[in-house]
């Protein structure tokens, strides 16, 4: 693949690409593993890094969806298409027997080789928001199980894998959090499984959803220092993909999803520009021990909330997270699947319920509105036809108004002219008998007299047909 020269200075922008973030930067030799690389930025971040030569493990819940996606990865590339290192890992981070699964995988499979590569690129990306009151296999409350624990407990099985490649570059592991993570006002190390809380109906799905990502950015930054602690290779980050619309949306309902697409318009990025700051965090050669821990947002480091830049919050919550993972993975936690499964039973029998009696009235009552609903029409109707019919027998009236005063005033202007016409006459004829005897004297003045006489005459009729002109309009 062509070597793109970009200005990575640059690259801190809304608008970058995953291309743009990976441009010029070798990945050949290095092994990445991807959760939720079957949808939405993940199968941006698989299709990257395997287009830039690096081997990618891509998490997906369904093997049917992950070889579906990797499928389409290699026939989109072309003739490059059936060289790229894409391996399915059937991942679904619901269950924590699924997680140790796909790890144990990734580590034979690397033990392998005989460079016993290991695994340099940990990308957590998979994560589901803002759903309803549920609950893992294990027990976890979904968001924190899913977005949060598992992603710790397959850390934690990979870590002896983690390591630098080749190159010798650092190993990284990336956390892909949110800036909802501001959405939680603190940590309750006591209950991150929100059993006290939701027993006190304080369960809210969007304040759960802050919380897990808040654990991301804890997570990261206290990963950082231990392996700092340790003099471990290994950097880590979190960062805020920035708004996609996605199949992280699956769980609000139509009318949700439409308002959060209408608001966030002006700031909402293709799946080729969220994946970026993944890949951004993933590769960047800038990116040292010194700023490891660091949150991202558009491929640039950014200020987190103050909860989560503090380092004892972060410990804290480390050690919280083992507890409840230690909890979950014996089994003590499996009597919240029990009630999760009562609770739906309930609610599906009410809603069952609901359903009879609706469809039981639904028949009268649709009769009746139509009926209402016809009646309302009819009455509508007729209040129309009467308008329109006044409405024309109005504009009729003022029609036959209008001619009929026209005609008057022609037949008056009619009649003024002619009378006119027979006062000159006997005018001129009394004029004429007067001057009989001087007919070449008074020629003139009778003239004159005549020529005024007819001039006004003229004037009247020319008024009379104005007057009726105006009337007609």
């Amino acid at each position: 693949m062509a070597v793109t020269t970009v200005n990575r200075a640059k690259l801190a922008s809304k608008r970058t690409t995953a291309e743009q973030a990976i441009a010029g930067i070798d990945v050949k030799g290095k092994v990445a593993v991807v959760t939720g690389g079957s949808s939405g930025i993940g199968v941006e971040t698989c299709r990257t890094l395997a287009l830039h030569g690096a081997k990618v493990y891509l998490g997906a819940r369904s093997a049917e969806a992950g070889q579906a996606v990797i499928d389409s990865i290699r026939r989109d590339a072309g003739e490059a298409g059936s060289g790229l290192q894409l391996q399915l890992l059937v991942l679904d981070l619901s269950e924590l027997a699924s997680v140790r699964r796909a790890a144990e995988q990734v580590l034979a499979a690397e033990a392998a080789g005989e460079a016993a590569a290991g695994v340099q690129l940990l990308i957590l990306n998979a994560g589901v928001m803002a759903c309803p009151l549920m609950h893992t296999q294990d027990g976890l409350e979904l968001q924190t199980g899913v977005n949060h624990v598992a992603h710790f407990y397959l850390t934690q099985l990979l870590l002896p894998a983690i390591k630098p490649g080749a190159d010798g570059a650092p190993a990284r592991v990336v956390s892909v959090a949110s800036s909802a993570h501001q959405f939680a006002q603190g940590m309750p190390m006591d209950d991150l499984n929100w059993e006290k809380r939701s027993v006190a109906g304080k369960y809210g799905p969007w304040q759960s959803y802050g919380q897990s990502k808040a654990c991301n950015v804890l997570f990261g930054r206290e990963l950082a220092r231990r392996m700092s602690a340790e003099g471990r290779p290994v950097l880590a980050f979190s960062l805020h993909p920035g708004i996609i619309m996605t199949a992280l949306q699956r769980h609000q309902s139509g009318l949700v999803k439409a308002a959060i697409r209408w608001m966030t318009a002006p700031w909402q990025k293709t799946t080729a520009q969220g994946a970026a700051t993944s890949i951004y965090a993933a590769t960047a050669p800038e990116l040292t021990s010194a700023q490891s821990g660091s949150y991202l947002t558009d491929c640039a480091i950014s200020p987190s909330s103050k909860l989560t830049s503090d380092m004892a919050v972060a410990a804290g919550l480390w050690e919280a997270t083992e507890a409840l993972l230690a909890r979950a993975l014996k089994g003590e936690l499996k009597h919240l699947v029990e009630a999760n499964k009562e609770v739906k039973a309930e609610v599906k029998a009410e809603v069952k319920v609901v359903k009879e009696e609706a469809k039981e009235g639904k028949e009268v009552v649709v009769e009746e509105e139509a009926k209402e609903v016809t009646e309302a029409v009819d009455a509508e109707a007729k209040e129309l036809k009467a308008a329109v019919k006044a409405a024309a027998v109005k504009e009729e009236a003022k029609e036959g108004k209008a001619e009929a005063k026209e005609a008057m005033v022609k037949e008056e202007a009619k009649e003024a002219k002619a009378e006119v016409k027979e006062e000159t006459k006997e005018a001129g004829e009394e004029v004429g008998d007067k001057a009989k005897g001087n007919e070449v004297a008074k020629e003139g003045a009778v003239k004159g007299e005549k020529e005024a006489a007819v001039d006004g005459a003229n004037g009247e009729v020319k008024e009379a047909v104005g007057v009726a002109a105006a009337a007609a309009n």
